[in-house]
């Protein structure tokens, strides 16, 4: 027998046993991969439908419980007897009926009026195709039916009148009855939500979620694994189920509706989730790709505060956006640092016109003292501790050089000043007009005072008494672009302000000081200003038609990583940040990059060999970490992406205009001196309330209402006392700095009340649109006239273009949703008084002598013109001879009909008008007509004396 082949004799059932098992597992786990370990959305999904099943199962259970409850059934018992009483109600039913006559004979005069209007449209049609004599009867026959149109149309009118009348006053007698009906729907409604809530639960499958919108640029599948992001009540659990944070915040609509959320306004199946919060919303294998924190994505996920930086490439054109408070401070501290002086952006064409933050440079020399520059610009916050200067990086060679170039171009244009010579006894009257005159509105001195303009604490070791003499005289003079505004005063009064300035020091003004003469140190000084880039905030003579320094910063948001030189401190930087590569995480690299700039600007020279020419040029703002994190948010969001109008926040004129308004305000400080806006509160039940605070001690806030609270029980007016625990939000007023710093003074001083104090404090301009008109605001923002003459502090010249007052004028009158810029005024008009006085001939004198009668007597509290009144000014109230010019016609009514309700605490009394029959016949709206008819009445009647009257 042969020999088998021993080829043929070797097992191979082990190897086909070992590649059948690693077949079977790799199948295995390729199946498991893909229907699970790639779809970690699914147990995303199934753990949420689990939650939210539960969750509703609960409040259902509850929703049911509370509607057999006696709560529930208390509250239906009040209303059927609410009801029942009401419908019994005789004086209602009596109302209804007439309500129902009402419509009824309006009906009746409606036919009746077209019929007439008809006959009369067809007579003048043919009366003015006809000739002769024809002609002269038709004419007649026109005329003869216009009192017949003209008494139903009065008729009618009245009608109208009184249907309002009475359906006010049937909403007022069913106030209970609503309101119960509110509560109980409130029950009712809870449970049918819950139920539909249900429903739609059982509905849901478990696949992928997808948003595509190619306009927008998105294919987003984060709701895949976010399940519950657009469903309320999911606030407190984890993600990815959470609901998304900010459900409401954002403005209503509309007046009267609620306020809305993040997703009201950013719908997301519109939206997406990218376009907001970055990332790669079409990946869906793991969190990590989809958040695109990998190697080579420009645009991963944003978290935290920084997620607000992209609010701004669709709000650009906005100054406060809503939820976006930290890229809002980041946009503001990017001009006021002047950081826009030297990189341009873009979308920031409205600062880039105003970016001179700074003064001008060419009267430094007859402006400060020389002893003063070299330490300035050495270190700016060594004098000024909340400057906005920033150090730059130069020797004391360096310094001197520039302040050699400075002060030589000051030489060359300065002129002598003409000024009074400084006495010491200027010095205390200075102090009272700089407190009194509204300075501190802008300026601090220590502790007190605004932070808008430069803090004057040691503004005696710095500036020239003649010049501050001539600069507070006229500021436009010496910087026509500057901020400051004219206060009107001559150069005695100037002078003692700044004789009290000057004595604002902790020592004397001199010392040592390098020779400013040198030609070479001033073309030296003159190659570093141009190297730093001084002109991009100070108006530097020959330097104004340079270009920006800095690098474009129009889309840093998204420049490659790669493209930020971390020098040779890339492993330090990201061992504090956690990342072994930049590219691992490039949204923390980016911000980890630009705060270490931002925070130490040469920091990435650090163990360099450089040329002093070649090193880093960006200066030290000494930043605080809020200010850095806010800045480097700003500067994340600039991408450069062109948004389809349609997708962007595309403002109605309104809105726009007093976006336009509010960037003035804030730009010229409006906000220093006057209150613009009430103070919110919400309080530990949800509950917002509006109106001022009037004292705060003990843990307690005492704040006055200015709107009518009918669910606390509470109306216009009236004061509330809460505790400070249980106000969880606090909206300030916006504005009004100087206000508590005038009353404090005349409190201690001259031993005022606040009430009375407050009438010597700028007025509130809440409401003001609804009060004055527009062209005279137009007028008077340009060439202020005095409105108060018994007022220290003034209401400066500004100097304004045409284009910021008819701004300004726009902002006030579309805030309060007024004409703009058409409006008539028929009380002004000649016509309209001969109008009145055709009806009745003394209709004028009669709204007169209402007026000065003594018991309503405007003439005891108002100025008209040369006729003041007695008494101590501070009782004093507004000129009327101005308020044809000045007030609407509209407003003065409100404002006589009831005062409180048009501004809560005023002196103003509220008349009991309808009374005065002796004087003026007629009923409370007759008098408040005619005198708001002789307010605005042309002629000089207003102003004339009662003793003028009475020989005539």
């Amino acid at each position: 027998m042969s020999k088998r082949d021993p080829i043929e004799e070797k097992s191979f059932a082990w190897l086909f046993s070992l590649t059948i098992s690693l077949l079977l597992i790799s199948t295995l786990w390729a199946m498991y991969d893909e229907v699970i370990g790639r779809r970690p959305w699914k147990h995303y999904q199934r753990e949420f439908l689990a939650v939210a099943d539960g969750k509703s199962q609960q409040e259902l259970k509850a929703a049911t419980e509370a509607l057999a409850a006696e709560g529930y059934k208390g509250l239906r018992q009040e209303y059927d007897r609410v009801t029942k009483a009401l419908e019994s109600n005789p004086e209602r039913n009596k109302k209804i009926a007439e309500l129902e006559r009402l419509d009824k004979e309006l009906a009746e005069h409606i036919h009746e009026l077209q019929l007439h209007r008809g006959e009369y449209q067809a007579t003048v049609y043919v009366m003015e195709k006809a000739e002769g004599g024809d002609k002269s009867k038709l004419l007649h026959d026109a005329q003869g039916l216009e009192p017949c149109i003209e008494e139903l149309s009065t008729k009618m009118a009245t009608m109208q009148r009184r249907k309002k009348e009475l359906r006010a006053e049937l909403k007022e007698m069913s106030r209970e009855r609503e309101a119960l009906e509110e509560k109980l729907l409130a029950y009712e409604d809870r449970l049918k939500g819950i139920q539909r809530f249900r429903e739609a639960l059982k509905k849901e499958k478990v696949e992928i979620k997808q948003i595509v919108n190619n306009e927008l640029g998105v294919i987003d599948r984060c709701h895949s694994c976010h399940a519950g992001v657009a469903t309320k009540g999911f606030e407190e659990i984890q993600q990815p189920l959470k609901t998304h944070s900010m459900v409401v915040g954002l403005p209503a609509l509309a007046p009267g509706l609620p306020e809305r959320g993040i997703l009201d306004a950013h719908p997301i199946e519109t939206f997406g989730c990218t376009p907001c919060h970055r990332g790669q919303g079409y990946a869906t294998t793991t969190a990590q790709k989809a958040h695109g924190e990998l190697e080579y994505v420009h645009t991963p996920l944003l978290r935290g505060k920084y997620n607000q930086a992209t609010c701004f490439k669709c709000h650009d054109y906005e100054i406060d956006i809503p939820g976006g408070e930290v890229v809002s401070l980041g946009r503001k501290l990017f001009h006021e640092y002047g950081c826009i002086g030297c990189h341009s952006v873009g979308a920031l064409e409205r600062e880039d016109k105003t970016r001179y933050i700074g003064p001008t440079l060419d009267e430094i020399g007859s402006k400060v003292y020389p002893e003063w520059i070299i330490p300035w610009i050495d270190n700016p916050k060594e004098f000024r501790a909340d400057t906005k200067m920033p150090r730059f990086f130069l020797s004391q060679e360096e310094i001197g050089n520039v302040a050699s170039y400075l002060w030589q171009i000051t030489q060359k244009t300065s002129e002598p000043l003409s000024v009074p010579k400084f006495e010491a006894g200027m010095v205390e009257s200075g102090k009272n007009r700089f407190e009194k005159t509204g300075c501190l509105g802008c300026h601090k001195i220590g502790d007190r005072g605004g932070q808008f303009a430069p803090n004057l604490t040691n503004i005696g070791e710095k500036a020239r008494y003649d010049y501050l003499v001539d600069w507070i005289a006229d500021p436009k003079k010496h910087q026509p672009q500057g901020r400051m505004p004219s206060l009107r005063l001559g150069k005695e009064e100037a002078g003692e302000i700044a004789a009290y300035l000057t004595t604002l020091r902790t020592k004397e003004p001199g010392g040592e000081h390098a020779n400013f003469g040198d030609p070479s140190k001033a073309e030296a000084g003159f190659a570093l200003v141009a190297r730093y880039g001084c002109f991009g905030c100070h108006r530097i003579k020959g330097m104004e038609d340079r270009g920006k320094i800095g690098a474009d910063l129009s889309d840093e948001g998204v420049k490659p990583i790669e493209r930020f030189d971390f020098a040779l401190l890339e492993h330090e930087i990201m061992h504090k940040t956690g990342l072994e590569n930049p590219r691992d995480e490039v949204a923390k690299a980016r911000i980890a990059w630009l705060t270490t700039k931002l925070k130490d600007p040469r920091i990435y020279d650090t163990g360099k060999y450089k040329k002093p020419e070649d090193k880093l040029r960006m200066p030290n703002g000494g930043l605080n970490d809020q200010e850095a994190q806010a800045l480097v948010t700003f500067v994340i969001g600039l991408t450069g992406e062109k948004v389809s109008p349609k997708f962007k926040r595309n403002l109605p004129e309104r809105d726009k205009a007093v976006l336009d308004g509010t960037f003035l305000i804030r730009r010229y400080n409006c906000v220093g001196c006057h209150p613009f806006t009430l103070e919110k509160l919400t309080l530990a039940d949800g509950t917002k309330v509006e109106g001022m605070t009037k004292m705060e001690e003990e843990g307690t806030l005492f704040f006055q209402l200015w709107r009518d609270y009918p669910e606390m029980g509470k109306k216009l007016g009236e004061n509330i006392a809460v505790e400070l625990t249980e106000v969880k939000g606090r909206v300030p007023t916006m504005g009004g700095e100087i206000v508590p710093l005038i009353i404090g003074k005349l409190e201690e001083e001259e031993g005022l009340v606040p009430e009375e104090a407050r009438a010597f404090a700028p007025p509130f301009l809440y409401g003001e649109g609804k009060r004055v008109q527009a062209d005279w605001l137009y007028r008077f923002v340009q060439a202020p006239i005095p409105l108060r003459p018994w007022l220290n502090v003034k209401m400066p010249t500004f100097g304004l273009t045409k284009e910021e007052a008819n701004t300004l004028a726009k902002y006030f009158a579309l805030l309060e949703h007024q004409e703009y810029p058409y409006e008539r005024l028929q009380e002004r008009e000649r016509a309209y008084a001969d109008a009145r006085c055709s009806k009745d001939a003394d209709y004028y004198m009669k709204a007169k002598h209402l007026m000065d009668s003594k018991d309503v007597n405007c003439g005891s509290c108002h100025v008209r013109g040369e006729l003041k009144p007695s008494g101590d000014p501070s009782g004093w109230a507004p000129d009327l001879s101005l308020a044809r010019e000045r007030l609407r016609p509209n407003w003065i009514k409100e404002w006589l009909t009831d005062p409180q309700r048009v501004q809560v605490g005023t002196k103003m009394p509220k008349f009991p008008w309808g009374e005065f029959q002796d004087t003026f016949p007629g009923s409370a709206g007759d008098q408040v007509e005619a005198l708001k008819d002789l307010i605005m009445s042309p002629g000089d009647l207003l102003t004339r004396a009662p003793a003028e009257l009475a020989k005539r």
